[in-house]
């Protein structure tokens, strides 16, 4: 659970350009005008045999991989190391990997500059819904077709996902939903 803080210079939050989910926080945290407030540590573009690399100035003796900063704050940690990760540099523990519940902090952070949020609550039970399609049907989509083992797993993964964001486009009631008057957590 990601604490009710602002003392951001003992934290990091590993991202990656290539996920959606780190995209999604990214995004909140300039429309809420606190990037360069929370220090980023990007990830390589490209996966290795264990995962999420490293930016060089970011690695140190016995950590090169973000699954070596998820096996030092979890030891015997065994499942894929994902991003985007708040991380206490201090601590060294995972504050928490995943976006919506470290979108919500960012939204809540002290000092933010611009007002709103990207929460609100006249707006929480459509916004849980499309969340759910978008985090289930696009990125979840994205992954498998991203992931694909060969070619054909790949047609498949990418037919699947031009079906599921069909209702996303014309005049479909998510349509409406997702490009409304106002920024929010979509």
């Amino acid at each position: 659970m990601v604490p009710s803080r602002d003392d951001l210079d003992s934290l990091r939050l590993y991202v990656s350009y290539a996920c959606p989910f780190a995209h999604r926080v990214l995004v909140g945290m300039a429309l809420r005008g606190v990037m360069g407030r929370l220090r980023l540590s990007v990830v390589q573009p490209v996966m290795g045999p264990d995962g999420w690399v490293l930016h060089p100035s970011d690695t140190e003796p016995g950590v090169s991989t973000l699954l070596d900063v998820y096996r030092r704050a979890r030891p015997g940690f065994s499942r894929r190391a994902s991003v985007p990760m708040l991380y206490s540099v201090t601590e060294k523990r995972i504050l928490s990997d995943d976006s919506l519940e470290i979108l919500s902090w960012i939204d809540r952070l002290p000092g933010n500059s611009r007002e709103g949020s990207l929460f609100p609550a006249q707006l929480e039970p459509e916004l849980d819904r499309l969340g759910k399609f978008v985090a289930d049907a696009i990125n979840s989509g994205v992954y498998e077709a991203g992931f694909a083992p060969n070619q054909e797993a790949y047609d498949q993964a990418v037919t699947k996902l031009f079906f599921r964001i069909g209702p996303v486009g014309g005049t479909s009631p998510i349509t409406a939903l997702a490009v409304g008057r106002r920024l929010d957590r979509r």
